[in-house]
Parts: C-alpha cells; sequence; structure tokens
C-alpha cells in the first residue's frame, strides 16, 4: 500500500475559485482517512489532484516519498471510486471487472482468479453474468468498487461512493467498507458531505473549509476538542448549540446570551475577553426538576428519536433564540411545556469571537 502526502498544495480554477489553500497533509500507509465538509469545501478536489485528473497551481503530491505532482493518472497506480458508478452498461459484471486487467494485458487465468477473488469478497460472485441495468444499486456500487480492488493499486479514492444509496442500504455498506478496509490493510482517502459517516469509518478525519484543512484528528477528538467554531457546529448530531455571550464579572464570571446566564466561576479559561462564543452539546444537557438552572425554556418541539428524545426549547421570544437538548424518553415531554436544564462546566466549549478559534 501507500504514503500519500499534500505539500503545500494550491489548486485556483479560472474566476479566481480557490479549491485548495496551502494544503500540507499526510496520510499514513494503510490509514483510513475522510474529506468531510460542505459543498464547495474542495473535497473532491483533493481526490481528484491526488488521483492526476486535476493540476496543482502550486506545491507537490507525493506517493510513497515519490513526487509525483507532473505524473499521469496511470502511472501513480492509484484507484478511483466515484459517486456515479460508471460501468459499461454494455458489459457483464465480471467483463467491467476485468476490463483495466485486459487493458494491461494480464493473462486471462490471473484475470479470472482475481476477479473471482474479489466478487467473493464482495458478495457479487452470483451477478457476473448479468448487466448494471439489472442490478440495483447498491450491487452496482459493489461492482463499481470491485473494478477498484481487483487492479491492486497503491491506494483507494473514493468520491462519495454511497451517496445515491438509500439510507438502509447506505448504513449496510458502510459496515462493509469497514470491514473490507480491515481486511486488506489499504490505504484508504474517502470523501463525504455526511458528518455521520466521517466519524464511523476514519482512523482519521480532516474537516475542510473553503480549501482550507481546519482540523485534522481521530474522530472523537474532532468532537470533544474542536479547534474552531466552524468545526463545532459540524461535527455531531445534532448540531451544537452556539450562542454570543457577554462576559460579565462580579463576585464571579457569568456568561450572559439571549434569554440565559451561566454561572462559571472557576471553570472560565484564563484570557477570557468581554465578549465569546459558547458552544454546547445537545448530549451535554441534563433536565433538573429545581431551580435556579442554567437554562428555562418552553418546547417548541419533540422529536422522539426511539432510544432518546431531541427537544428543542425556546428560551427568549424577543431574539427567538432556541436550545436543542437531547433527554431521555421518560419522563414524557409535551410541546408547551417549560423545562429546566443544566450544562456541567467540563463540557462548555469556548471560541474566540474574532477569529472563532477554541479558547482553552
Amino acid at each position: 500500500m501507500a504514503r500519500l502526502s499534500y505539500q503545500g498544495v494550491d489548486k485556483v480554477f479560472s474566476g479566481d475559485a480557490v479549491a485548495m489553500r496551502d494544503v500540507t497533509l499526510e496520510v499514513e500507509d494503510g490509514e483510513f482517512m475522510v474529506f468531510v465538509g460542505p459543498s464547495g469545501s474542495g473535497k473532491s478536489t483533493f481526490l481528484r489532484v491526488m488521483a492526476g485528473l486535476e493540476s496543482p497551481t502550486g506545491g507537490r503530491v507525493l506517493v510513497d516519498g515519490v513526487d509525483v505532482t507532473e505524473a499521469e493518472p496511470q502511472e501513480r497506480d492509484l484507484a478511483m471510486v466515484f459517486q456515479a458508478y460508471a460501468l459499461y452498461p454494455h458489459k457483464t459484471v465480471r467483463e467491467n471487472l476485468e476490463f483495466g486487467l485486459r487493458m494491461r494485458g494480464m493473462a486471462r487465468s490471473r484475470r479470472d482468479e482475481r476477479v473471482t477473488r474479489i466478487a467473493r469478497t464482495l458478495d457479487i460472485a452470483d451477478l457476473l453474468d448479468r448487466k448494471p441495468g439489472q442490478l440495483s444499486g447498491g450491487q452496482r456500487q459493489r461492482v463499481a468498487l470491485g473494478r477498484a480492488l481487483v487492479r491492486e493499486p497503491k491506494a483507494f479514492l473514493l468520491d462519495e461512493p454511497l451517496s445515491n444509496l438509500d439510507p438502509a442500504l447506505r448504513l449496510h455498506a458502510r459496515t462493509e467498507l469497514a470491514r473490507l478496509h480491515r481486511s486488506l490493510a489499504a490505504t484508504f482517502l474517502y470523501v463525504t458531505h455526511d458528518q455521520e459517516e466521517a466519524m464511523t469509518l476514519g482512523d482519521r478525519v480532516a474537516v475542510l473549509r473553503d480549501g482550507r484543512v481546519q482540523q485534522v484528528g481521530p474522530p472523537m477528538e474532532l468532537y470533544r476538542r474542536p479547534v474552531t467554531r466552524f468545526v463545532g457546529s459540524f461535527i455531531g448530531s445534532p448540531a451544537m448549540n452556539l450562542y454570543r455571550c457577554r462576559v460579565v464579572r462580579s463576585a464571579g464570571v457569568r456568561l450572559e446570551g439571549p434569554g440565559f446566564g451561566v454561572e462559571i466561576g472557576e471553570a472560565a479559561p484564563p484570557g477570557l475577553a468581554d465578549q465569546v462564543w459558547l458552544g454546547i452539546r445537545p448530549h451535554d444537557l441534563t433536565r433538573v426538576d429545581t431551580r435556579p438552572a442554567d437554562f428555562v425554556g418552553r418546547v417548541e418541539l419533540v422529536e422522539p428519536r426511539g432510544s432518546d428524545l431531541l427537544v428543542q426549547l425556546r428560551l427568549d421570544d424577543e431574539s427567538e433564540a432556541t436550545l436543542a437538548v437531547v433527554l431521555p424518553p421518560q419522563p414524557e415531554v409535551e410541546t408547551g411545556d417549560e423545562i429546566a436544564v443544566r450544562v456541567s462546566r467540563d463540557r462548555l466549549h469556548y471560541f474566540d469571537p474574532e477569529d472563532d478559534t477554541r479558547i482553552e
């Protein structure tokens, strides 16, 4: 397998559209690296530059320490799986799988052995004589993945390969991809806009915004310690509650936001300015029966999710501020109820209002 490197890579399209800005990133041999971010963040461009389908306007791209910035795609020995399955409709599954091997001049016996082995791995051995039009979306996706696997490349580049699948099949496909990665011990670069998918699959996750890498790390590190307000808001489902607060100092330190005030006292981070962004995960809030509480609000919406409830509280009518809270299914909560919640002080997140970076 391979170690992949971006070294100070820029990519600017015509019209000054910047897709990559000074990107330096190392992907270790055998790692499952996920690129995640909103539309237009540069995710697919990251893959296409590594694959050689786009040329960087600055910096270098390396595969196993070898500079391949100017190399043609076929010289890099990387396999790419696209969002669109890109199968040949007039060829059978077997012919689709072996096409690349045939073009390389591989002997028939070796082609047959490799195709049969990969087809069994992906559970498509009984589909080899069918054509893509006779397959379901999930089956076509496995064929597209199999066409990459039979090549036994140095690394796999996957551009939102599960986005066309229905939710149940997508969940199953995630499990299969994770299992496949473990069995192959291969290097995977994977693009998705779905942060839940990123958290599930990635050994490490790179959060992208406007062509820049905001943060790279293990999934739970991004969740527990986001380095910017954007990462805090993007990673986690349901999304982090964020409020711009005034810092009031009297007997202690108090954060005052729209319709609430939270005493943080000894938990206040050093160097806190007069304004701060406060972030609170919905899972880190606990319902309480006694007052005073950190937040008191009127229930606007209750979303039953089986094992828990996602509750939206209206905190302040003037500003229309709301608070998302994840609560147990019992006791029951109904629209119009007034409930109080508290948050552990060690679960609060603070971000600088000037540059949105994390305040420790």
